[in-house]
């Protein structure tokens, strides 16, 4: 992020009244938050900017008319942002149940984009079971003496909690690092309900042994994630939160402002622009993303300068762009087989970058991805099989026994 940017934003702010102000807004908290992810979820120093980022996103929601439809995909991105400060920070309650309503209403948008589908379900889940948590966290579960201590609406929160990661493991868009996050908190939650289920009624005879089983997976689970996070479980961190994972994931898997329509202004509406069709915005992003890899050349001469031994690393800022670009395209449903060479491109080139924790997962979906362009109906051009096979090659040399170019030559070998 650039501490530049911010501060022109905030400067543009000042000068703004009105809902002219929600365009800056949103992009000010989309700075925010990255830099908030970079420095990691839960530590001290990122909480006035996750502080700040809450403070600008609660103000363009309320720009927003009530029946306006976009007011509820402002409140799902606005939800997660307090859920997070609740889960990562061990902000009060009342985050909790502000994150809560916030994200049902943004969940009941059938419209609402994948990704943020995704992070809504994910946090909604941790907020419905960490009362659950904390209660049960540190008590001899053995001694059969925490019932008491368990919130009225346990059992409840326990199924919705479920549910939700269920739903995201069922959606057709959860990538790599989603699915993990689903599976990993699935696993406890399941654990969690046998505990409250038994301690409610009691443990009998017939329980004692599933009960025990879940005992173990919810104390393993509560010790990997307290060893991963390199401090106490008091503050509910959970894997969603794990300040590596964030750090390098997708753009556009972070809880952040989604930039890609310009909201309407509320009432008085005397002659209100339409929005563009979704045609046109993603043909607008598909547009932004071949320009922005190809300088004004011919792209496929540029995507080869790129995978040239020994070419310049292009800006981190700039390979964010591409990944977070192309990422769009391919979610929308309409990619090609640039589109999808596109987004295997990104994450080659952000997989490069010195020190970037996301590397082995960007070499899975640059390879999934890759393997989708080479699998298109339609017979490649001899220029575009070239570029195939040398990104195939990079990405192996990235990450060996990846053996992405034997599948590469398989896929096209049944083209």
């Amino acid at each position: 992020m650039s501490s530049d940017r911010v501060d022109q934003l905030r400067a543009k702010l000042a000068d703004l009244r009105g809902p002219s102000r929600v365009g800056p807004l949103m992009e000010l908290t989309q700075e925010l938050v990255n830099r908030h992810w970079q420095i990691g979820p839960g530590r001290p120093e990122g909480l006035p900017l996750l502080n700040e980022a809450i403070g600008t996103a609660e103000e363009a929601y309320g720009y927003f008319d009530a029946k306006d439809p976009w007011r509820r995909q402002m409140a799902a991105q606005l939800g997660t942002l307090i859920g997070a400060r609740h889960l990562a920070h061990g902000s009060p309650e009342a985050d909790r149940v502000r994150a809560i309503a916030l994200l049902e209403d943004g969940l009941g948008m059938p419209q609402l984009p994948p990704a943020v589908q995704i992070m809504c379900r994910l946090t909604l889940g941790q907020l419905c079971l960490i009362t659950s948590t904390r209660a049960l966290s540190g008590v001899n579960l053995a001694s059969m003496t925490a019932g008491t201590a368990l919130p009225a609406t346990a059992e409840a929160d326990v199924d919705r909690a479920i549910r939700c990661f269920r739903e995201v493991l069922d959606g057709p868009a959860v990538s790599a690092e989603g699915r993990h996050a689903a599976e990993s908190l699935l696993t406890m939650a399941d654990a969690l309900r046998t505990i409250v289920v038994a301690l409610r009624g009691g443990p009998s005879m017939q329980t004692i042994n599933k009960l025990m089983d879940a005992v173990k997976v919810f104390q393993r689970f509560h010790e990997e994630q307290s060893a991963r996070a390199g401090r106490g479980f008091g503050t509910g961190v959970l894997s969603l939160y794990d300040a590596e994972r964030l750090a390098g994931a997708d753009p556009l898997d972070r809880p952040v402002m989604m930039m890609d329509v310009k909201p309407a202004p509320p009432k008085p509406r005397p002659k209100p622009v339409p929005m563009p069709p979704a045609d046109d915005r993603v043909e607008a992003m598909r547009s932004r993303l071949r320009d922005l890899v190809a300088h004004g050349f011919d792209l496929f001469a540029a995507i080869e300068r790129l995978l040239a031994p020994g070419a310049a690393r292009p800006p981190v800022d700039e390979v964010d762009e591409v990944v977070a670009l192309a990422t769009a395209v391919v979610d929308s449903g309409r990619a090609d087989r640039t589109d999808n060479l596109l987004y295997a491109l990104g994450l080659l080139l952000r997989a490069r970058t010195a020190g970037s924790p996301a590397n082995r997962p960007d070499v899975d979906d640059a390879a999934d991805h890759l393997l989708r362009a080479a699998g298109s109906s339609s017979p490649a051009p001899p220029d575009v099989l070239r570029i195939m096979h040398n990104l195939a090659a990079a990405l192996d040399r990235l990450q060996p026994g990846a053996e992405v170019t034997d599948r590469l030559t398989a896929t096209l070998a049944g083209v």
